[in-house]
C-alpha cells in the first residue's frame, strides 16, 4: 500500500491519522492500536532518504548553505521527526535496520 492508496482507503473523513511531511517514500502501512489507523513509516526508508538529501546538497554548490553533516541531520531526524509527538493520531516509526 501506498500513501495514496493509504489516504484513499481512510477516506477524507479521517481527521485522525496523522501522515509525516516529506516521508511519503518511507510509508509503509497502516496499523491500528485500540481501534485507532495510524501510519507506519520505515526508519531504514528514512534515513535512506535523508543521506541522499544532505549529499545533493553538499554536492550542489548553489545548495552548499543547506549542506549539513550527517550527525546533526541524523539529530534533528531523531528529536524532532521520530520523537515528535502531535497527538494520538502520531504516526509509528518502525525499527525495521
Amino acid at each position: 500500500m501506498n500513501i495514496a492508496e493509504a489516504r484513499d482507503f481512510l477516506g477524507e473523513d479521517d481527521t485522525f491519522t496523522l501522515f509525516a511531511d516529506g516521508f511519503d517514500e518511507a510509508f509503509i502501512g497502516l496499523a491500528t492500536r485500540s481501534h485507532q489507523t495510524l501510519a507506519v513509516y520505515s526508519i531504514t526508508k528514512a534515513l535512506d532518504m535523508l543521506e541522499k538529501q544532505l549529499e545533493d546538497a553538499c554536492d550542489d554548490p548553489d545548495d552548499h548553505d543547506e549542506c549539513v553533516h550527517w550527525s546533526e541531520g541524523l539529530e534533528h531526524f531523531n528529536f524532532n521527526v521520530i520523537a515528535a509527538w502531535v497527538g494520538d493520531g502520531t504516526p509509528l516509526w518502525l525499527e525495521d535496520h
